[in-house]
C-alpha cells in the first residue's frame, strides 16, 4: 500500500489531470467523481481485495464540510458495491454509535449482510454430494427442521445454494447450530 505521502502527491497529480480536463472541456459533469474520489475508492478496493475483508470507512461529524471534504466523499455508493440482493443503490445504512465497540459491530454486521444477500464465490461452493446430503438433513433435523433446503430458507441462506453445491460457511453453520442443540 503506499504511503500518506505517496497518496498526497498521486491526488495533486490526479487534481492537475482534472484541472487541465476542465480548461479544455468545460467543467466536470455533475455526480461525477472528483479525484479524490477517485484515488479513495481504488485504494478502498485495493485494500479490501489485500485482506479479504469489508472496508469499513468511518465517517464522523467533524469531517463534515472542513476543508472541502465532506461525509459524503467517504460514503460508500452505487460504484463501489451492488445493494440489496444487487437491485439498489444502498449498500448498508448501519447505526453503530451505541455499541462498545462499533467498528467490530460494524464489522459483523456486515459479514452477516454478505452472508445473507450475496451470492457466493464459486470457490466456496462444495457440492453436495450423497454423504453430505445425509449429513446435513440430519443436523437439519436436530434443528427442528425436516430438510436441509427447510433449515436454509428459515435461515435466509438461500443465496448460498446453488443448484447441487452449498457454501461451506453454510455447513459449518449448521454443523454448530446442531452442536448446540442436544439431540432429541
Amino acid at each position: 500500500m503506499p504511503t500518506w505521502g505517496e497518496q498526497l502527491h498521486e491526488l495533486g497529480e490526479l487534481q492537475r489531470q482534472a484541472q487541465a480536463r476542465a480548461a479544455q472541456e468545460g467543467p466536470p459533469a455533475p455526480g461525477s467523481a472528483s479525484p479524490f474520489d477517485s484515488l479513495r475508492r481504488r485504494h478502498l478496493k485495493a485494500l479490501s481485495e489485500r485482506t479479504g475483508r469489508a472496508t469499513i470507512v468511518y465517517a464522523t461529524a467533524w469531517l463534515e464540510d472542513r476543508e472541502g471534504l465532506s461525509a459524503e466523499v467517504l460514503s460508500i455508493g452505487l460504484g463501489d458495491k451492488g445493494g440489496f440482493m444487487e437491485m439498489s443503490d444502498v449498500v448498508a445504512d448501519l447505526r453503530v454509535d451505541d455499541h462498545p465497540s462499533p467498528t467490530d459491530e460494524l464489522d459483523r454486521l456486515l459479514r452477516l449482510h454478505h452472508l445473507y444477500l450475496e451470492r457466493p464465490d464459486d470457490s466456496d461452493l462444495i457440492p453436495i454430494d450423497p454423504v453430505l446430503r445425509a449429513e446435513c438433513d440430519r443436523l437439519a433435523t436436530q434443528c427442528g427442521h425436516r430438510t436441509l433446503e427447510e433449515w436454509v430458507g428459515t435461515n435466509n441462506y438461500e443465496m448460498r445454494m446453488v443448484e447441487d453445491r452449498i457454501d461451506h460457511a453454510v455447513v459449518d453453520l449448521l454443523r454448530g447450530q446442531a452442536r448446540a442443540r442436544p439431540p432429541s
